[in-house]
């Protein structure tokens, strides 16, 4: 099953030449599938945390991506300076837009 996301990769990873001590910080922003209580969520990417302990995600719902795009800072660090790794939901476009406008 191939979910509907978007992925954006934040932090200093993003920014800067990586130190040895970063973090990754990676928010995901899904059209569905997405669990209310978080730590279901993080069950989603068990995979992935085993492979990438160093990566600390975000994953948010479409709808909560958009509501709280002023107020998370997570959410606010990856508008502003994410580096989008995937799309298929097509949020690049809005975001460059939105970048534009607001920052």
């Amino acid at each position: 099953m191939q979910l509907s996301l978007t992925c954006l990769c934040a932090g200093p990873v993003a920014t800067d030449p990586l130190p040895a001590h970063s973090r990754t910080m990676v928010t995901i922003a899904c059209t569905e599938g997405v669990p209310r209580n978080p730590l279901e969520r993080l069950d989603l990417l068990d995979e992935c945390l085993w492979v990438a302990p160093r990566v600390e995600p975000l994953v948010v719902s479409l709808e909560e991506f958009f509501k709280f795009w002023k107020r998370n800072p997570a959410i606010i660090d990856a508008m502003q300076s994410g580096v989008v790794l995937l799309d298929n939901i097509g949020l690049k476009d809005y975001l460059s837009k939105m970048r534009r406008a607001s920052f």
